[in-house]
């Protein structure tokens, strides 16, 4: 059994999988497909014929968010039957809601519910101009602001990965032209997000209300495992403080890299990406300090 100093860490979407999923995983296959038999009968029938090579779902953003989450709920499963205990959870974006259900703050079937609401909910509210996300690799927070000021763009920086990787989010023309303006300012590396909405922005905040009276009928549980919240970095280690970080989670940026380094100051020694990837295990390599991130799908669980 491993030491009570890990942390499981949870991606927030499906962008690929692994040739390899889950092979050679005791047991996984069979979790796996309770939870998608469950998922089916919840929300969507379609998940239930789950094929990561025939009929993977990358194209269908709500769906990819379905299977992150299912993924993230089997590995914990496997990790828990193997007696591989977290001491923290994390959720990175729409990881929180894997992050609820690991903490035992949610059940299985309201965490889906939780993502159907919230994706229609943020479609609904943006639906009248196109919106997208994008990833900026190589510069400074300051080049990076004086990149905002000058293109006059409402463009917002929602995430900090590390001391030179963030995520904007805004109106998609900008947001193609901010990553433009970085690629001439030196930026290493830009990329356009498959998601078409802007997470974690201000565009996002007329969803605080409706989606407050959706977590008003749900039952929010006293967690079992303290979660760190990715905006603040504060612990939430009651039904109240894991509510609110739900809530404002869909409209409010979030600091990946500081959370990585609260953590560590928290002493974890162990981090381990409970998704199908491993895209925050290799973001771990630019961030301050030697504790090792280990992708559950190769390592932990095997």
């Amino acid at each position: 059994m491993l030491t009570q100093t890990i942390a499981f860490i949870f991606p927030a979407f499906v962008n690929d999988y692994p040739d390899d999923l889950f092979s050679g995983i005791k047991g996984f296959n069979a979790h796996f497909q309770s939870f998608l038999e469950k998922a089916g009968q919840a929300v969507d029938p379609g998940l239930i014929g789950f094929n990561p090579v025939s009929s993977g779902f990358l194209e269908d953003e709500l769906r990819t968010q379905y299977l992150s989450y299912i993924i993230c709920c089997t590995g914990t499963k496997i990790l828990n039957l193997r007696k591989i205990i977290p001491a923290y959870l994390a959720g990175y974006s729409m990881g929180i809601y894997a992050a609820a259900y690991e903490s035992k703050a949610i059940s299985f079937e309201d965490g889906l519910t939780l993502i159907t609401e919230a994706f229609h909910l943020c479609s609904s509210y943006t639906r009248e101009r196109p919106f997208g996300m994008g990833s900026i690799l190589g510069l400074s927070r300051v080049d990076l602001d004086l990149l905002l000021a000058g293109s006059r763009s409402e463009v917002k920086i929602t995430n900090q990965n590390s001391e030179y990787s963030f995520i904007l989010s805004g109106a998609l023309d900008q947001i193609n032209t901010l990553l433009e303006m970085a690629r001439i300012e030196g930026a290493l590396n830009t990329r356009l997000l498959t998601t078409s909405l802007p997470y974690h922005s201000m565009f996002l905040e007329q969803t605080r209300e409706d989606f407050g009276k959706v977590l008003s009928l749900l039952t929010i549980r006293h967690p079992q495992t303290k979660i760190v919240s990715l905006i603040d970095q504060t612990i939430l280690n009651d039904a109240s403080s894991i509510e609110k970080e739900i809530v404002r989670n869909l409209f409010t940026p979030l600091n990946w890299w500081q959370t990585q380094l609260m953590m560590q100051q928290l002493g974890v020694s162990t981090f381990i990406e409970c998704g199908a990837g491993k895209a925050l295990t290799k973001n771990a390599k630019f961030v301050e300090g030697d504790v090792p991130f280990l992708p559950a799908y190769k390592t932990a669980i095997r």
